[in-house]
């Protein structure tokens, strides 16, 4: 799956780039994400972190298009054992990289749905004061799904859109057991993107 992923995205990029109909552009934002674990002994809470990155879009039709994108994302979590005071924070960074099926409810409101392939860049973990890798013990790929809205701002820049999507991945992001069972990550994101070309 994770090659079917990244095959679509490079016949996207390479057949559809020379037609004139094609748009890009650039966008980042801030990121609400969490890290669960299937262990009811431990508490998670959300951790802050940023995305960046660039967009290409194709329009089959008035409405409907295909958008692919490549993003760099900080992530992670923080959590902390009960009944004790034992707490940690997760800090992961990632290359995510959604194909989209982008429709137009109206000129400037659309919704946007699909699968996403997320590569992790790195990932530590701080706890009793000291901090370290703990990349080896998580899948380096992983797939998931991407849903959100986007909305074209009226004003004197009309390639300027405000974003929120959520990402979610369908698999455990965790390979062997990492003291909290089974881990899932969720990302809610809000951005703000331009297109340069239209």
């Amino acid at each position: 799956m994770k090659k079917v992923i990244l095959l679509a995205f490079v016949l996207f990029m390479t057949r559809f780039t020379s037609f004139t109909q094609l748009t890009y552009g650039a966008k980042a934002g801030i990121n609400l994400s969490s890290i669960s674990f299937s262990d009811d002994k431990y508490n998670t809470s959300v951790k802050s972190g940023f995305h960046a990155g660039g967009f290409v879009h194709y329009p089959i039709n008035t409405k409907t298009g295909v958008q692919a994108e490549l993003l760099y994302s900080t992530e992670g979590n923080k959590w902390d054992t009960k009944p004790s005071s034992f707490t940690g924070v997760i800090k992961s960074s990632q290359v995510r990289i959604p194909v989209l099926i982008h429709y137009k409810i109206d000129p400037r409101f659309a919704i946007e749905a699909g699968p996403q392939f997320r590569w992790l860049v790195s990932i530590k973990q701080t706890a009793q004061g000291a901090t370290h890798s703990i990349k080896p013990l998580y899948y380096t790929g992983t797939i998931g799904l991407a849903a959100g809205a986007t909305y074209t701002l009226p004003g004197r820049f009309p390639g300027l859109r405000a974003g929120f999507r959520i990402n979610r991945e369908l698999t455990k992001i965790n390979k062997i057991n990492v003291g909290g069972g089974t881990l899932h990550s969720t990302v809610f994101a809000l951005s703000l993107g331009y297109t340069f070309k239209k």
